[in-house]
């Protein structure tokens, strides 16, 4: 089963990991979990459109490595 998190878009790490999740201030003001581990994508990308309408640099869903 795949797990999904939110990244900012500019700092998308080449091995992610949960401790990669977004936990910034965007997400408070959004209303999204910080640091949040996903079990779909869909629901990630949700939050990730939240998050981008919040603050421009933009936040992208990666796949975590098991």
């Amino acid at each position: 089963m795949s797990s999904w998190i939110i990244v900012k878009a500019s700092r998308i790490p080449k091995r992610p990991t949960t401790s990669h999740a977004y936990q910034g201030p965007t997400a408070r003001i959004a209303g999204v979990e910080p640091g949040r581990v996903y079990d779909t994508r869909e629901g990630a990308q949700r939050d990730a459109v939240k998050l981008a309408s919040w603050n421009r640099c933009g936040f992208v869903v990666v796949e975590v490595n098991q």
